[in-house]
């Protein structure tokens, strides 16, 4: 799992323009963190609570421009001791709440006690047998918390109070931005806006199963979502069925994600006892983040994520911009640059840097047994290649190079390895071979390969490759 980490490193001179003092220190601080998606509700998640709210703030905005899928972020501590959540703007969350459960847990059946912003009381959550994730939401138990207005109902929770209504005609032919203006209009003309979190939950027109568009806003984050998924607005909506009812219920609410969430409410007709939902959950990514550039070390989790990355996030075409340059000057298709990937990922590890809102550099590793010509120089070593890594490529786009990002990448993997390492590069890429010297590898003497390819001037020509070793990573931090 990434950690959370962070460090001080040196004071900016020369700022002299209308910031705190705080703001006029060059900062470098890194914060492990998972993108979690609950329901379809994409959520980060930062490993370590932060009290400070601007820095909660900087730290949203930052996930949220790196990945514009996210709708909300949080912080957590997974000590099993005493798992903690606490979202950016304070508010209260309940697909944030089931996935942090999931997260310590495992993803393995079972259940804990988590304190989450925005609640008095621990709540519980866990994980269920067919591995979906659950969690106990912050209910009042006196239905008269709940009150009717002229076109809706405001149900107030701890931590979020929503109002459910029924959704315009002709709802689904609005933008979302025009969704999103509607129900911001709303929650000022009720006065719900000023709340730690506030909704609109709009419920479309007989829909079977009840179906939901939902509107949701933090004022301390200062975020505004036409969200895929929302939990406690899904619980809002299985009070009123209770209260309708004037029983228990259980039933599934279809959310804007085409996944479902199931809430149960137990109600005895005078008061609520309790309130769950649950759903499954999928792990999209994680990595690291600097605070001080927004630079995002992205650790590849899935296929799902590599084939995302490769065909509609550039990752084939900077492939090709990296090594169509001097020294290689070569040329890839599109299936050579995955088939490649998928060995990485398959076999080892992918990684990914992230800036400026698109990909800028990568760099793949794997065991050297899956690299049958590496597998032979390992051998010819005397060293077996199922226990020896091999750092197969490491890229940074042009305009990003030079600034320590192909250093910071390959340290974050040779920390991560175990046993020895070897790669292998041109004999004329001086840089890099600086760069690896730096990080404790040595030229292995006498090794050379030559590699024959395609050109970007379309001549097949070979170039020499040497190879560097770097013994065992174990035992180092």
């Amino acid at each position: 799992e990434a950690v959370f980490l962070w460090q001080k490193i040196m004071k900016k001179e020369n700022m002299n323009k209308q910031l705190d003092r705080k703001e006029q220190e060059d900062i470098t601080e890194k914060y492990g963190f998972v993108i979690i998606r609950p329901g379809g509700n994409d959520t980060c998640l930062y490993y370590g609570i932060v009290e400070d709210q601007k820095k909660r703030k900087r730290l949203n905005d930052l996930i949220i421009t790196a990945y514009p899928n996210v709708e909300q972020v949080g912080f957590i501590d997974i000590n099993p001791l005493n798992p903690t959540l606490m979202m950016a703007g304070g508010e209260f969350c309940g697909n944030a709440t089931r996935s942090t459960a999931w997260l310590a847990l495992g993803g393995e059946p079972g259940e804990i006690s988590i304190q989450v912003s925005g609640v008095t009381n621990k709540l519980k959550a866990g994980v269920k047998k067919d591995g979906e994730a659950f969690s106990q939401m912050p209910i009042y138990g006196n239905p008269e918390r709940i009150k009717e207005g002229p076109d809706g109902y405001i149900v107030e929770m701890e931590g979020i109070t929503h109002f459910v209504t029924l959704a315009p005609n002709g709802l689904r032919s609005f933008s979302e931005d025009d969704i999103k203006k509607m129900g911001r209009l709303k929650m000022a003309e009720i006065g719900i806006d000023k709340s730690p979190a506030a909704g609109v939950m709009y419920v479309l027109n007989n829909a079977d199963p009840i179906e939901i568009v939902p509107i949701v806003y933090v004022p301390k984050a200062d975020t505004l979502y036409y969200e895929t998924a929302c939990g406690s607005g899904t619980t809002a909506i299985g009070l009123l069925q209770a209260i309708r009812k004037g029983n228990s219920v259980n039933i599934s609410i279809m959310q804007p994600s085409g996944m479902p969430i199931q809430v149960s409410v137990d109600y005895d007709g005078k008061s609520f006892q309790y309130a769950q939902i649950q759903g499954p959950i999928e792990r999209l990514g994680s990595g690291i983040i600097e605070i001080n550039d927004g630079s995002v070390i992205e650790d590849i989790v899935s296929e799902k994520q590599l084939k995302q990355v490769l065909s509609n996030e550039g990752l084939i075409d900077l492939y090709n911009r990296v090594f169509g340059g001097p020294p290689y000057n070569e040329v890839f298709t599109d299936q050579e640059v995955t088939d490649e990937f998928e060995n990485y990922f398959t076999n080892g590890f992918v990684s990914i840097v992230r800036r400026d809102q698109k990909i800028v550099a990568f760099e793949g590793t794997c065991r050297a047994s899956s690299s049958p010509g590496i597998a032979d120089i390992v051998t010819k070593m005397g060293k077996d290649p199922g226990a020896t890594w091999y750092f197969g490529d490491l890229g940074v786009d042009t305009p990003y190079r030079r600034q320590g990002i192909g250093k910071k990448l390959t340290a974050k993997r040779l920390a991560s390895l175990t046993d020895s390492v070897i790669l292998r590069t041109n004999k004329d890429n001086f840089q890099a071979i600086n760069l690896y010297k730096s990080l404790g590898f040595q030229i292995l003497e006498g090794e050379k390969k030559s590699v024959e390819k395609t050109r970007v001037s379309g001549v097949i020509e070979e170039d020499e490759r040497i190879f560097l070793l770097k013994e065992e990573t174990k035992n180092e931090k």
